[in-house]
């Protein structure tokens, strides 16, 4: 198959913008060595977006209710990865969405 044939038929899959769509949203944590090594998923998280939910609500919503819980979830799971290998420099790296407060 040719890329412009995958291209075509990829583009009703939906994205993040469309509300009418159905989508299971997916936020992974991996392990990288310095030498770019991938040793793969050490966390993931899954979930799906209620239909209901509008952008003002997050201000209503407490910190464990919200999506961006996942990054605390994430970093906390890199700090006992940290704690079980204390030799092992650990680097959590997230986006602007992950600068969290309450």
């Amino acid at each position: 198959m040719k890329l412009s044939e995958v291209l075509l038929e990829s583009k009703e899959m939906g994205t993040l913008r469309r509300k009418e769509s159905n989508q299971q949203l997916l936020h992974t944590s991996i392990a990288i060595t310095p030498s770019r090594v991938n040793l793969g998923v050490v966390e993931g998280s899954m979930w799906q977006r209620d239909k209901e939910s509008s952008a003002n609500s997050r201000y209503t919503k407490s910190i464990n209710d919200k999506e961006s819980r996942r990054w605390l979830d994430h970093s906390e799971s890199a700090c006992q990865i940290q704690e079980r290998c204390p030799e092992t420099t650990i680097v959590s790296i997230a986006d602007r969405e992950g600068d969290i407060h309450e």
